[in-house]
């Protein structure tokens, strides 16, 4: 917090000293009350600690991402908000998103106050995308399985899809034909 003033009362007599000093007025008498008044600082450091989830779905072993900001109201909580589908997460108006993630909807951060001690810590969570990948058996596959499962599997973004086919006696392997959308 910032000095701003002090106020205050001496018998009948209001008075406002907006510097460390103040004149109580002549002729005052009785009880007199002194006020200090402060004014919240709007440069108070609070850090954003994100967290994206690993390619287990998880997270695990994962470290935060720290990011220190100097633009936080003591005792304000800070302004948090999201686009409509949650790839971006927006605080104190700057905008946090990273391809393949969204903010994870189950663990959305709860107001946060920014304390004068420059200890805040705001904890975001981004989720990775998920996407299926479907295998379809043509002439001269004999067995399939990706990433353990046959026929369909759940890959997170990033993650290492592992394919194996076994070919039929008389049929030459000849790659794959990918449809529909990649990450």
């Amino acid at each position: 917090f910032d000095f701003y003033a002090v106020t205050g009362t001496a018998g009948t007599h209001n008075f406002l000293a907006t510097d460390t000093q103040g004149t109580i007025p002549a002729g005052t008498y009785g009880n007199v009350t002194f006020t200090a008044n402060w004014i919240a600082k709007t440069d108070t450091v609070y850090t954003i600690a994100i967290y994206k989830m690993n390619t287990s779905g998880n997270y695990t072993n994962v470290s935060a991402i720290e990011v220190s900001r100097d633009d936080g109201t003591t005792d304000a909580n800070l302004e948090v908000s999201y686009n409509e589908d949650y790839t971006s997460i927006f605080v104190n108006g700057m905008e946090y998103s990273y391809d393949g993630f969204k903010v994870d909807e189950t663990r959305l951060p709860a107001a946060t106050k920014v304390v004068a001690a420059g200890t805040t810590v705001l904890n975001v969570y981004f989720e990775r995308n998920q996407y299926t990948v479907t295998l379809v058996k043509q002439e001269g596959i004999d067995t399939f399985t990706v990433n353990g499962q046959t026929t369909t599997a759940t890959i997170y973004y990033e993650a290492e899809v592992n394919i194996v086919v076994t070919v039929l006696p008389g049929y030459t392997w000849d790659g794959f034909a990918v449809s529909g959308t990649t990450p």
